[in-house]
């Protein structure tokens, strides 16, 4: 099963291009679809988000 993250641009947020993730680019923000649906791969993903906009949590 995949995991489905949803970030909306208008936010300002980045959502960093890893291995982890698909990036579908959307009209108003991007999905990223992540590829393994582990608590580790999830955990990676975070702290690359949390590294590309200033320690900010996804919301």
């Amino acid at each position: 099963m995949d995991a489905v993250l949803i970030f909306a641009n208008d936010r300002g947020y980045v959502l960093p291009e890893d291995s982890l993730v698909d990036l579908r680019q959307l009209p108003k923000g991007t999905l990223a679809v992540l590829k393994n649906w582990t608590l580790d791969a999830a955990q990676k993903y975070e702290a690359a988000f949390r590294a590309v906009n200033n320690n900010q949590p996804a919301n």
